[in-house]
């Protein structure tokens, strides 16, 4: 079963931290995203809201990723809490060191408006591992290479492709392609084929996770009856617009 209730709860004695990422700011104008600014706010709230101290880098704030998630690895112990949220596209880059079947690594986007940085799977996961305290991770981004160009104005697949990308941020680290020390929880906004979406009211993964989470008769549901009350809501959403649902993906230690 699942700890939730256990790393929202207020009587924790450890640390908490959190880092929260937003990037609606692209290179070019036709990737940028609306919403990102609500579901960055939203997130914000709800993480302080049960205890954590916050910190957010929004748009070129996040190029300093690295230094933060640095930080948190040398400052945070096995008992203390760490959270860490992100909402942008996502993309994949070419697999360099043979561990992902597709022969792509996945990446986040990371932009100044004037580059657009991607940060692979393989190299996130490498810091998060280096942080020892217990993990509440939620990816709001798109894992699929494909971006779905009939989108309306307001609803858009958070996937940037390959081209759009400049260089690669870090050192390029070969490490295995998971999240593997200590106690963690992910939460994706979906499957790795499938497309996130993001509207102007913020993205439909953040908003549904936000509404549950912030609901004292649903934060403590088990997560497994979360992710099908979220992946049920976002295709009821989907089925008014001409977009594929995503259906999210929860693991655990």
């Amino acid at each position: 079963s699942s700890s939730n209730g256990l790393l929202f709860s207020k009587g924790i004695t450890g640390k908490k931290q959190a880092l929260v990422v937003g990037v609606s700011d692209y290179a070019g104008d036709s990737s940028d995203l609306g919403g990102i600014e609500r579901d960055v706010a939203k997130m914000k709230r709800l993480i302080e809201g049960w205890g954590f101290e916050v910190k957010v880098l929004f748009n070129g704030g996040s190029m300093q990723i690295v230094d933060y998630l640095s930080k948190y690895g040398s400052s945070l112990s096995s008992d203390d809490y760490f959270a860490f949220y992100y909402s942008g596209h996502g993309s994949f880059v070419p697999d360099k060191d043979g561990d992902e079947a597709d022969k792509k690594d996945e990446a986040l986007v990371l932009s100044d408006g004037v580059s657009n940085i991607p940060f692979i799977d393989d190299e996130l996961n490498n810091y998060l591992n280096n942080i020892q305290a217990k993990k509440l991770i939620i990816f709001d981004s798109c894992h699929s290479g494909t971006v779905n160009r009939g989108d309306t104005k307001s609803v858009k697949a958070k996937t940037l492709p390959t081209n759009q990308l400049n260089r690669v941020v870090g050192k390029g680290l070969k490490v295995g392609a998971e999240i593997e020390r200590g106690e963690y929880l992910v939460l994706s906004a979906s499957q790795d084929d499938e497309q996130s979406l993001a509207t102007s009211n913020g993205s439909l993964f953040t908003n549904q996770l936000y509404k549950m989470f912030s609901n004292p008769r649903t934060i403590n549901n088990p997560l497994e009856s979360l992710r099908e009350d979220i992946s049920y809501n976002i295709e009821t959403y989907c089925k008014h617009s001409p977009n594929k649902p995503h259906h999210p993906k929860f693991s655990f230690s």
